[in-house]
């Protein structure tokens, strides 16, 4: 079968989180399957994009945003990306679009509806609800229209059907699906002294100014401990890094930006425990990823997999 799998952007530095994460994974499993699979996104580095991800082919454009904001995707575009696709949707069987509120996978579910190309959906809790005018414009105009194309609705956990129904305009007919990781042979091997890791964007939602707050307390009495804050910025850098200076812990608390995937979890492997303190989290794979090390986890109860993992004995 010959299967597209389209994502907004990847990044070498890990800009675009788990959505990107999931669709290379999804990419090199079903190619072990023996299907023939074209991963196509956009590219969000400033150096050209590269022929292959993990050692397997991708066809991977420039993106733009006007807007300049990280937090803010909905107008990231790749007009490339799409001649791309027009030239090509016809040769596929079915598509898996990492469905986003952004103009590059609006624009590209268009097109391949014109082609009669069958199509999921999955979108990783991006689809949060709000009320904001430029959200409800932009999923009037845009959102809707696109996901109607759909056939099946991939889903996350059982509150993404709730986002999903409310931007279609009905019941979505979904499919819960959860995701998977591969950590390789990175196994836990915790360093002296102790470190304790936020690995996640930077964006409101992942709360890394409370994790800053979290290592004032555990500092004061703990004053050994490091603490490391890894991902790329999506807003809340600035903040972060005065809340640090602010609090006096500039030697304690160390912002290394985003890293590649081998990088982050290496850094995983060492660490003494992992801190993802975010609200409304839908699928956080850097969680999975350090619990798949073997790394000491910590989450709220706001989280897709807190529950599923207290039922299985994995988190009290």
């Amino acid at each position: 079968m010959k299967i597209l799998q389209l994502v907004t952007a990847v990044g070498g530095a890990g800009q675009t989180g788990g959505v990107a994460e999931v669709a290379i994974t999804q990419t090199e499993i079903l190619r072990g399957l023996g299907h023939e699979v074209t991963l196509l996104g956009g590219w969000l580095e400033s150096e050209p994009p590269p022929a292959a991800l993990r050692d397997g082919p991708a066809d991977l454009f420039p993106v733009h945003n006007p807007l300049r904001r990280r937090s803010d995707i909905r107008f990231v575009s790749s007009p490339q990306l799409q001649r791309f696709l027009r030239a090509r949707a016809g040769s596929y069987d079915v598509a898996h679009v990492h469905f986003c509120r952004d103009l590059v996978t609006t624009i590209a579910s268009r097109t391949l509806a014109k082609a009669g190309v069958p199509m999921v959906t999955q979108s990783h809790g991006m689809l949060s609800l709000s009320r904001g005018p430029g959200h409800r414009a932009f999923d009037a105009l845009l959102t809707r229209p696109a996901l109607r194309r759909a056939g099946r609705y991939l889903i996350l956990w059982p509150e993404e059907q709730e986002q999903v129904d409310a931007v279609l305009g009905r019941r979505a007919d979904t499919l819960l699906v959860r995701n998977a990781v591969d950590v390789g042979a990175h196994t836990w091997t915790p360093s002296d002294p102790p470190v304790v890791l936020f690995a996640a964007r930077l964006h409101a939602r992942k709360q890394p100014q409370l994790f800053v707050r979290l290592a004032q307390r555990v500092h004061s009495q703990f004053p050994e401990v490091q603490f490391v804050i890894a991902g790329p910025d999506q807003g809340e850098e600035v903040a972060v890094r005065a809340l640090i200076s602010s609090l006096g812990l500039s030697s304690v608390v160390r912002v290394l930006g985003g890293m590649p995937r081998e990088e982050l979890l290496g850094l995983m492997a060492t660490a003494t425990v992992y801190v993802l303190p975010s609200l409304n989290e839908p699928f956080p794979i850097t969680a999975m990823e350090s619990m798949a090390i073997g790394l000491p986890t910590v989450l709220t109860n706001q989280s897709g997999i807190s529950e599923f993992a207290a039922r299985r004995g994995g988190a009290g």
